[in-house]
């Protein structure tokens, strides 16, 4: 499984069927769905929240280190969507993992 998610040209170790990161990832999504929550979706606010996002997840300044300095939404909303599909791709092997072994069960 692979438990690096590259970007930028950077790599940042995750690793999904850890506890820790599976409860910081959660808790980051979960705090992520509430702050854009509601009617306001202008840039600067969409950008604090994903940048905030992965601070949460990978420690104090890395949402800049990702997610550059610019106000650009799309930049930022770029970095979420890889970052969730990596994650994706975790699950899916982590389940087909666990699907063989109980299938050797």
């Amino acid at each position: 499984m692979n438990k690096i998610w590259e970007y930028r040209g950077r790599e940042y170790p995750f690793d999904i069927t850890s506890d820790s990161c599976c409860v910081t990832v959660g808790n980051g999504l979960r705090d992520l769905r509430h702050e854009l929550e509601g009617d306001e979706t202008e840039r600067p606010r969409i950008c604090r929240v994903i940048s905030g996002f992965f601070d949460k997840v990978f420690g104090s300044g890395e949402g800049c280190a990702i997610c550059g300095m610019s106000d650009s939404a799309e930049e930022h909303i770029s970095a979420y969507i890889s970052f969730i599909g990596f994650l994706c791709g975790q699950i899916d092997e982590f389940s087909r993992i666990r699907e063989e072994l109980v299938a050797h069960i």
